[in-house]
């Protein structure tokens, strides 16, 4: 049974349905981009390994994995997911988020990438934006710097819906090497022109050329 579809089924058909959200919580995480390196978010902490929900985690630069426990086995049908940010600039994909369901886990897993160490779509993976219930956009789903966007949701038994959003922070204007210098030697050359030495040392070259 598919988790996006909202058919999901547990083998502990005896639990109830208080047990079993005691058993863990459904989160809201965000992937943040900024200058290419991510940074993860559970419920607005950072997420720097395991712990809590989180298992298997793993960062570097541009790229994240890590499990997400479930708090029972599932008889899920084995499946994978996957959402694309596409760059407006190029028409290339710039962000790519996944998630995969194992039947008889009790935990799911989650990878999100920057291009160009995107993660691998699993064989037979579902395009999400394709899925009415997940309320995404239509493929092609361009990136929006500066906001964050959703890229997936995972409807699961007993809970609410695990939901995932990524944001790309707008970088801050920054001067290049070339122009902060050639604005600095403006502005050195003025102070000396306007101060008394440098005025004198103008006269003085002007005697000189006479």
């Amino acid at each position: 049974m598919k988790p996006y579809l909202l058919l999901p089924r547990c083998l502990w058909l005896g639990m109830s349905a208080l047990a079993a959200a005691a058993c863990c919580n459904a989160d809201v995480i965000v992937f943040d981009d900024v200058d290419n390196v991510l940074s993860v978010t559970l419920n607005g902490v950072p997420v720097t390994g395991n712990g809590g929900r989180v298992t298997d985690f793993y960062l570097s630069g541009g790229f994240v994995s890590f499990d997400l426990s479930l708090g029972f086995f599932t008889d899920y049908t084995t499946l994978s997911a996957f959402t694309n940010l596409i760059d407006p600039s190029s028409g290339d994909v710039s962000d790519r988020f996944v998630y995969e369901f194992v039947n008889l886990s009790s935990v799911y897993s989650v990878q999100f990438g920057l291009n160009p160490t995107l993660p691998v779509i699993p064989p037979g993976a579902e395009d999400l934006t394709t899925i009415p219930v997940q309320g995404l956009p239509p493929d092609p789903y361009y990136l929006q710097p500066g906001a964050p966007q959703l890229v997936g949701t995972a409807f699961l038994l007993y809970m609410s819906p695990d939901t995932f959003y990524a944001q790309t922070e707008v970088p801050e204007p920054r001067l290049s090497a070339v122009l902060l210098l050639t604005i600095l030697l403006g502005i050195c050359l003025r102070a000396r022109t306007q101060s008394p030495f440098g005025r004198c040392m103008s006269r003085a070259c002007r005697d000189d050329r006479r």
